[in-house]
């Protein structure tokens, strides 16, 4: 999932800078290198654990002057790629500075009228992923001829600060709750999973197919999306309604989860109170059922015959 966001940000890149070209400019300005640049980082870095900090690092060092510069006086082009820069930032790693980021920046193009559907869609879609309730509602008001998909509201106390938080999915409504989950006594398996990953769906269907496995799953198992920028609910909503051993929740922030070394659906993650045991990542076309035995024969969810 988070490749096909990035193919998206390298489109987006790609048809930007042709515009340019068509237009008879055929230099790329300073931003748009320096995107380009960090687009390069995010590229070469493709499944690594330190891709995130690797982003970060590089847009800290590349868009540094953004939070200082006065927007008024940057040319629509340089906006352009500096909502993007700070988009992917934000996207791998939700943090207040990367948000204010794109949230001067897309002020800045709203006011000279030139920012693209998809440029708010996207800044919509990092108020939910920044966990930004209440300015996601805002937003939407303002933006009603926008298509935008409905504000999703948030019930109950906070959990921001909260280790292992979640938000559960109203079954029915446009609405989450905070929550936490408890990893730190006996055996568990965290599922790090998306009810619209195909790997997910294929990892499913075997381990309900198999009375053994689904049994140990629907009592051991806690099953977590990752905090992307998906507003729409309605899959999460689904998948509840048809795994109702194994529902679905969203994590708050990545950074509640320092099990969780990369967010790769599916991965299946074993504790024995609160420790990491083992690891399986992935689904392939023959399945990962024998693995995820080994796993859990360790954690005694499974009896050896």
């Amino acid at each position: 999932m988070l490749a096909r966001l990035l193919f998206f940000f390298v489109v987006t890149a790609s048809v930007l800078f042709s515009v340019s070209v068509r237009a008879g400019d055929d230099e790329l300005t300073s931003w748009e290198k320096a995107y380009l640049e960090l687009e390069k980082v995010s590229r070469d870095n493709a499944g690594s654990e330190d891709r995130t900090h690797l982003i970060s690092a590089s847009y800290a060092k590349l868009f540094k002057s953004v939070a200082s510069t006065d927007l008024a006086k940057v040319t629509s082009r340089d906006l352009h790629a500096m909502f993007m820069a700070a988009a992917s930032v934000d996207f791998y790693e939700t943090t207040d500075a990367h948000l204010s980021d794109l949230r001067r920046v897309i002020a800045a193009l709203e006011d000279r009228h030139d920012a693209s559907a998809g440029e708010v869609e996207k800044f919509y879609a990092a108020l939910f992923q920044g966990r930004k309730f209440d300015e996601m509602a805002t937003f939407y008001a303002r933006h009603q001829d926008a298509g935008l998909a409905k504000p999703i509201a948030y019930r109950g106390a906070p959990v921001g600060d909260v280790r292992h938080a979640v938000l559960k999915v109203d079954p029915i409504g446009n609405e989450v709750s905070g929550s936490q989950v408890d990893l730190d006594k006996g055996a568990r398996i965290l599922v790090v999973a998306h009810p619209l990953c195909h790997f997910t769906q294929n990892a499913t269907a075997t381990i309900e197919s198999d009375a053994t496995l689904a049994k140990a799953f629907g009592s051991a198992s806690i099953w977590v999306a990752p905090a992307d920028r998906g507003v729409d609910l309605a899959p999460f909503q689904d998948w509840n309604k048809k795994h109702v051993g194994t529902p679905m929740t969203i994590a708050y922030a990545a950074d509640d989860w320092p099990e969780v070394r990369i967010w790769q659906t599916p991965t299946f993650i074993f504790l024995k109170d609160g420790k990491v045991t083992g690891e399986v990542i992935g689904w392939p076309k023959e399945g990962n059922s024998e693995a995820l035995r080994r796993e859990m024969l360790k954690l005694g969810l499974l009896q050896a015959h």
